[in-house]
């Protein structure tokens, strides 16, 4: 790869093969997010493997998999928490 930087080859590389973030949110150091999808909704999982308690704000609707409550905005994350949201695919 040269002098190429791993994030600037990896943003190369997204921006080429379409790929997306999990979620649209700024994650904390330790914070990790994964999607899956069933075609018709995609499952967001959020893990957190930092030692303190993590917060991010999500910036639409989901459901919260774990208590079937509908989450936005501000999200808290437990030491070593796990959430799991779901929303609809929306093809655009």
């Amino acid at each position: 790869m040269g002098n190429c930087s791993t994030s600037k080859f990896l943003s190369v590389i997204s921006k080429e093969s379409w790929l997306r973030p999990a979620i649209q949110a700024d994650l904390l150091d330790g914070v990790r997010a994964q999607i899956r999808t069933d075609g018709k909704h995609e499952f967001v999982f959020l893990m957190n493997f930092s030692s303190e308690k993590q917060w991010f704000v999500l910036n639409e609707d989901y459901i919260d998999m774990l208590n079937g409550v509908t989450v936005s905005g501000r999200i808290e994350l437990q030491l070593h928490g796990v959430c799991v949201l779901k929303k609809e695919v929306s093809f655009k």
